[in-house]
């Protein structure tokens, strides 16, 4: 799964370091299959969502977006009002804010802010074939900013109320 869930720009290593030294790993199946996975990782005040990766075929079926809300409830449930990620990938930062907007008309929080700091140079290169776009123009313009072959990326820190 972590060969044909990831672009191929992504070294299988590196997604193996970046989602296996977790405090808790999440998997998505269907029968023996594993659909996609995610990972969280409890710090002292917030929690670190440090990847989710989704099978190709099951990709733009809901695998991420549940994996991830199972994350937030999760960091809700620990005590937790804050949770960072960090990204170069502006579809990531509007199913995050879909995802959010979802939960607060259902009431399972009341309200939440989402802030983006650059991290220049953090992949030292683009982590995707090409630069992806989200369906939000005013996203896909804050991610404009990125250089993506020098591997610039946002820190996306979210506070649930």
């Amino acid at each position: 799964l972590t060969q044909r869930g990831v672009s191929s720009a992504m070294l299988r290593q590196e997604v193996i370091d970046h989602v296996l030294a977790v405090d808790y790993l999440y998997l998505a199946r269907k029968e023996n299959e594993i659909l996609g996975f995610s990972s969280l990782q409890v710090e002292e005040t917030q929690t670190y969502f440090s990847g989710v990766v989704t099978d190709p075929s099951y990709q733009k079926c809901g695998v991420a977006i549940a994996l991830t809300q199972t994350r937030i409830v999760d960091t809700l449930k620990m005590g937790f009002t804050k949770f960072w990620t960090r990204t170069q990938n502006p579809i990531i930062d509007h199913t995050l804010c879909k995802l959010l907007e979802e939960m607060q008309k259902k009431e399972a929080i009341t309200s939440f802010n989402i802030s983006r700091e650059l991290l220049p140079c953090l992949y030292k290169r683009m982590l995707t074939n090409e630069i992806p776009l989200s369906k939000d123009e005013q996203i896909n313009k804050i991610y404009g900013n990125l250089n993506y072959p020098q591997g610039d990326a946002y820190r996306l820190t979210i506070t649930l109320s």
